[in-house]
């Protein structure tokens, strides 16, 4: 995760942006990567992940603290209703940014060839005879 969304985390400032968009990484690992693992992360689930959305919407339900950017410049940019909005809005947006948007696949260009590639093992065994020592 980038420096800038951590960095806001880490003063307190604008802490649903940085929320949002932590959540939405989250988000897109676990439908592009871990889903399909189940939840555990012993077997490459989801578990982290989850734990970090439950983090960083409770942060932003709860607001960073007093000692922070937003408690001094904005003391209401907090709650359920906004840790739900955050949640919601980078659900979306991971949807939409990741979505298949219809264009044609590189074989379903028209007028254009598919070329392959020759297969090959890159790694093959090779038998080799070794004499026996005496």
């Amino acid at each position: 995760m980038g420096r800038s969304r951590f960095g806001l985390l880490t003063v307190g400032a604008l802490t649903p942006v940085a929320a949002g968009l932590i959540t939405g990484t989250m988000i897109t690992a676990i439908r592009k990567v871990h889903a399909p693992n189940g939840p555990w992360v012993t077997q490459g689930g989801y578990e982290y992940n989850a734990v970090l959305i439950a983090a960083v919407l409770a942060l932003t339900a709860d607001g960073p603290g007093r000692p922070s950017v937003d408690a001094a410049a904005f003391p209401r940019l907090k709650g359920d209703a906004l840790a739900l909005a955050t949640f919601a809005g980078a659900a979306a947006a991971s949807a939409y940014l990741t979505a298949d948007r219809g264009e044609p696949a590189v074989d379903e260009v028209p007028g254009e060839e598919q070329v392959t590639a020759p297969s090959h093992q890159r790694f093959a065994r090779q038998s080799v005879d070794v004499p026996a020592a005496n």
